[in-house]
């Protein structure tokens, strides 16, 4: 490390120590001497960062919608008809499947135990996730 910069480092050290050791009063009567209103700062300062919360609440907000939406989207959009045999077929292959095994993992219970909604339920599970496509095919 150069002498310069070890310098700046301990001047920023100060300056950080002299901030922390500065009283709430101390800071109170510079605002004040600075701006002649220091509540007046302060409520603007309160605002600016009520609005950022609030911009930032409201950006999450959006995106949330936005996932919501393309959900339901999703579970709306018409899919093919696939007889409930083979999408079990499908659905017993995959995991002996090379491209797919390791990538997903599949419930441990016997494929005779499944009921239709399981199927359909991991059905448009896999397909939403990007492993199959709408006929079954590994993507």
């Amino acid at each position: 490390m150069t002498d310069k910069k070890k310098e700046l480092d301990h001047i920023d050290d100060m300056l950080i120590d002299d901030i922390l050791e500065t009283s709430d009063e101390e800071i109170r009567q510079e605002v004040q001497e600075e701006t002649g209103d220091a509540d007046a700062e302060a409520a603007r300062l309160r605002a600016l960062v009520g609005d950022a919360v609030h911009s930032h609440k409201k950006a999450k907000f959006e995106a949330a919608k936005k996932a919501r939406l393309e959900r339901k989207q999703f579970s709306q959009r018409e899919m093919k008809v696939i007889p409930f045999d083979r999408k079990r077929q499908i659905l017993s292959s995959l995991s002996s499947n090379d491209d797919v095994n390791g990538k997903i993992t599949m419930a441990a219970r016997n494929e005779t135990e499944l009921s239709e909604n399981d199927v359909n339920v991991y059905w448009k599970y896999l397909i939403k996730q990007g492993v199959i496509d709408d006929e079954g095919n590994v993507l």
